[in-house]
């Protein structure tokens, strides 16, 4: 009864969620940019220029550690496209004019994805498109380490490929997640690529904007027969020599309630009760060396099981987490693995990391800012978890 009564209020949930989605698509400032944007800078671009589009949502006064990302950025010689979808207070917006070689300020209908919206179209009418080498879309719903900020955005501008991002998932359905990704100029001037952008409405619902925004860029994209290539992806784990206690500590460096439904020891020792029950068959009829039986030495030798249980294990580690948002579950592998990680500021909440355990790990990877960055990180409020909108949250709508 129980789950019955679950099933009919998720239904009821999400019929509310898309008559809400469906009247937010018939608001006039959905359709007419200049309801959106309330004040704007336009700066020049010369041919070769690289551009970074930044969306910022901060109550009153941007975080030190964001206007160091901003900076950093800047030193690499990109050019700053800030999108300001908050309010802010006179100190910052000095700031914000001291910083930005463009920005505008927003009412933030459709939040980020309306905010890259807005700022692309902008570029496209401006005529700036042509001749920008390298479009970089960043937001700041995430948090960008300092001993890797570098290296990341480097590798936006100079790493082969047309759509270049930061990682992927197959989360709804296969795409590139947009708080971090960067265009080659064969790719924004291509006319299914502006098409995407210039049709785009920009609605506030979540299950929207990933359906339509997130996963509809990477499809638009696709379309245009223009390559992809991610800055970190789990596979490198698949090729990676790691023995099963080094593999059970990576394992154990995302949230909990995701390292629990792999059974490390059970599912090694059921593996290996397996192997020993079948080799002696298979193997029984096969001589080596003038007769003698190898099946004995193979089941004496534990390096096979051991490996054939590792190639189990780390497959089931990845098919697990391609299903969720990588870079809240993944930072700390692709850490492990020698790659450059961002953090996700929503990780206490929407991962599920229990903070002591976030705390360590960050402790470990980024012993000199885990303070800094840990005091980036949202925190949930008392009551976001709790009656219908837990359901909604588990659910995606929120």
């Amino acid at each position: 009864m129980k789950k019955l009564y679950k099933f009919i209020l998720l239904k009821y949930l999400r019929l509310i969620d898309d008559l809400i989605t469906s009247y937010q698509g018939l608001r006039p400032r959905s359709h007419v940019k200049y309801l959106r944007v309330i004040k704007e800078k336009n700066g020049t671009i010369n041919p070769g220029d690289n551009i970074c589009i930044f969306i910022i949502y901060e109550n009153q006064t941007i975080p030190e550690y964001t206007l160091e990302t901003l900076k950093d950025i800047k030193s690499l010689g990109i050019k700053i496209f800030l999108v300001i979808n908050s309010k802010l207070n006179p100190e910052n917006q000095m700031l914000v004019d001291k910083i930005a070689d463009f920005y505008q300020y927003r009412n933030n209908t459709g939040k980020d994805i309306g905010g890259y919206k807005d700022a692309f179209t902008t570029l496209l009418k401006k005529g700036h498109l042509k001749d920008i080498n390298k479009l970089i879309f960043a937001n700041d719903s995430v948090v960008y380490p300092k001993k890797n900020r570098i290296f990341i955005f480097k590798n936006l501008i100079n790493k082969n490929g047309d759509f270049i991002g930061y990682t992927a998932v197959k989360e709804v359905h296969y795409h590139v997640q947009s708080f971090l990704f960067s265009c080659s100029n064969q790719l924004i001037i291509h006319k299914k690529f502006q098409k995407f952008w210039r049709s785009y409405i920009p609605i506030d619902r979540r299950r929207y904007m990933i359906t339509k925004g997130e996963v509809g860029v990477t499809k638009a994209a696709l379309k245009t027969g223009k390559s992809i290539s991610l800055i970190n992806h789990l596979e490198g784990l698949l090729s990676k020599d790691i023995d099963l206690e080094e593999l059970q500590n990576l394992i154990h460096t995302t949230p909990g309630h995701l390292y629990k439904k792999v059974s490390f020891y059970e599912d090694y020792y059921n593996h290996i009760r397996d192997i020993t029950n079948i080799f002696p068959n298979l193997l029984r009829d096969i001589k080596i060396n003038g007769g003698e039986n190898f099946a004995p030495s193979i089941l004496e030798d534990s390096k096979i099981y051991k490996n054939i249980f590792q190639r189990k294990l780390k497959f089931q580690i990845v098919e697990e987490l391609t299903q969720k948002n990588s870079a809240s579950y993944c930072a700390f592998i692709f850490e492990e693995l020698g790659m450059q990680s961002v953090i996700k500021r929503d990780s206490l909440y929407r991962a599920g990391y229990d903070d002591n355990a976030l705390l360590y790990h960050l402790k470990r990877y980024f012993p000199d800012e885990y303070q800094e960055i840990f005091s980036m990180l949202k925190k949930p409020t008392s009551n976001h978890l709790k009656g219908y909108k837990k359901l909604m949250f588990e659910n995606g709508m929120i």
